[in-house]
């Protein structure tokens, strides 16, 4: 029997079970550097490994994505001493319409803050020459604190990278994304704020809900978030996953020969929770 053909209530980033093993896998993470803490870590791993054997599953063949996109869900994400089990990843499935898609009670925090930031003034587009991504990245590079960004580091992705920006009432550039799409999967490559602006946090939200109608349009029906996964995120970021409706999920890039043969990618209708 598939393991997705049973429904199986979906596990949240706010959950305890989720929280505790998001602790055991940071601290089998960090035993590589302290290998002390691995007998501490090693406590957690049933939970860890119980977790993500339950989650549901999204199967994308690679027929159905292009290259750039398969290359960055095809890195084996594995911790030490589980080498027979990858970490889950966070995926949205988009619903049909960005009505729906705020509809709801678990919605409504991501409704207030993306209110404050239409109160503010904060718009999105898209970012389509070559001198306005430059001008981006340094705007961006002046307000980072936590990390350094340097063009060239912006621009080693493929030419097919979509970028988007926030701007202030006022004009000023806040936000940036960027986003690789192949078909029905949207990837989300970056998105951050600057962090010495008052509204980096309304225009984090802002900017993702204008990379989910962006994807959609193009008729995306799942984004997908490259990187660290859930699991190895900081609170805050898990936090803001959560709030904008991301669910846990065992990812599988599939050969067009075995996609055929086993089906195509799970649809809405068979992830936990629809």
């Amino acid at each position: 029997m598939n393991a997705d053909s049973q429904p199986r209530p979906p596990v949240k980033m706010s959950d305890q079970v989720f929280k505790d093993a998001s602790r055991s896998a940071k601290l089998l993470r960090a035993s590589r550097r302290h290998p002390l803490q691995l007998s501490k870590a090693l406590r957690g791993v049933p939970g860890l490994t119980r977790l993500i054997r339950s989650l549901p599953s999204l199967v994308v063949p690679m027929s159905e994505v292009d290259l750039p996109v398969a290359e960055r869900l095809q890195p084996s994400k594995r911790l030490p001493g589980m080498r027979g089990l990858r970490l889950c990843q966070a995926v949205l499935p988009l619903e049909a319409t960005q009505k729906k898609y705020l509809t709801g009670r678990s919605r409504q925090a991501l409704r207030t803050n993306l209110s404050r930031a239409r109160e503010l003034g904060i718009t999105c587009a898209v970012v389509d020459t070559e001198d306005d991504k430059r001008a981006l990245v340094q705007a961006m590079a002046k307000g980072q604190r936590e990390f350094h960004i340097r063009d060239e580091e912006m621009f080693r992705f493929p030419q097919d990278v979509t970028w988007m920006e926030a701007r202030s009432g006022d004009g000023e550039q806040i936000a940036m994304a960027l986003i690789s799409q192949s078909s029905r999967y949207g990837l989300l490559i970056r998105l951050f704020a600057r962090t010495d602006h008052l509204a980096s946090s309304q225009a984090r939200f802002a900017l993702h809900s204008a990379v989910v109608e962006h994807v959609r349009a193009n008729g995306g029906e799942y984004l997908l978030v490259e990187g660290k996964g859930p699991l190895l995120l900081e609170p805050g970021i898990q936090y803001f996953q959560h709030l904008n409706g991301y669910r846990l999920m065992n990812v599988r890039l599939e050969g067009a020969a075995n996609g055929a043969r086993q089906g195509v990618a799970v649809g809405p209708e068979r992830l936990a929770g629809t």
